[in-house]
């Protein structure tokens, strides 16, 4: 089935559809009119099926649609579907979506390697524009999170990990003893985690794992929260909950 988010940029609604394998030609993508549903442009892409959501980031004076399933990363013109870019690095099925902070795009996937790649460029930019690939135990569900700084990972089984964007070097690994498949948020200084199970992790963005908070929903959460106007929203698997600071 499809997992991925529908993406607006201007008067474009994107979607990515990635289905089966490369050679089959079924992996798409379409951006609609948001007025009218009329199909804007439709591009083929030359990979595996995938869960990703893409995103848009604003680079070299342009923005560019980033987008992440074995075996490349495809940067794309948004308003036209033009390909600008692409850097061979993702291996297994995606789920993990791509990244962008303090100039590069991070990717993650289990069976691949956490790369950070500086946008810009054309054509094949695997041998320019990767800044470096790091090893490790990485998520085959949730998306990575960077504040510029460091870069987490957060494994299905729990294990969590810490590298610094600058270089990918590991600085620390915590085993948090939970399963997740909701991708971790940063707010403010600090991280929010959420369980399966529905327990709420809040851990200080440092360089060291500190935890500052901890709460339950009550319920299993599998989706990621959504924050808008000073509130979060987490859907669980009975309810909605809207969060605020008092």
């Amino acid at each position: 089935g499809r997992a991925t988010s529908p993406v607006l940029h201007d008067d474009l609604l994107i979607l990515q559809i990635d289905l089966g394998k490369p050679d089959i030609g079924r992996s798409h993508m379409v951006a609609l009119r948001v007025e009218t549903g009329e199909t804007a442009w439709e591009i083929d892409r030359p990979v595996q099926g995938s869960w990703t959501t893409p995103i848009i980031i604003e680079a070299s004076g342009r923005a560019e649609l980033i987008t992440s399933a074995k075996p490349w990363v495809i940067a794309y013109d948004p308003p036209t579907g033009e390909e600008y870019w692409r850097v061979r690095c993702i291996e297994g099925d995606s789920a993990p979506s791509p990244i962008y902070a303090n100039g590069h795009i991070f990717v993650a996937n289990i069976y691949a390697e956490l790369t950070a790649i500086r946008p810009g460029g054309s054509g094949d930019v695997t041998e320019t524009h990767v800044s470096w690939s790091s090893s490790g135990r990485l998520p085959d569900i949730t998306s990575p999170l960077s504040n510029g700084e460091l870069v987490w990972t957060l494994a299905t089984n729990g294990l969590l990990s810490c590298y610094d964007a600058a270089d990918g070097a590991l600085i620390w690994t915590e085993a948090l003893g939970a399963r997740f498949r909701t991708s971790p948020s940063l707010i403010g200084d600090d991280v929010l985690l959420i369980s399966e199970a529905g327990e709420a992790i809040i851990f200080a963005a440092e360089r060291a794992y500190r935890q500052v908070g901890w709460g339950s929903f009550g319920e299993p959460v599998y989706s990621c929260p959504a924050f808008a106007h000073g509130r979060a929203y987490v859907r669980g698997e009975q309810h909605v909950f809207c969060l605020e600071e008092r």
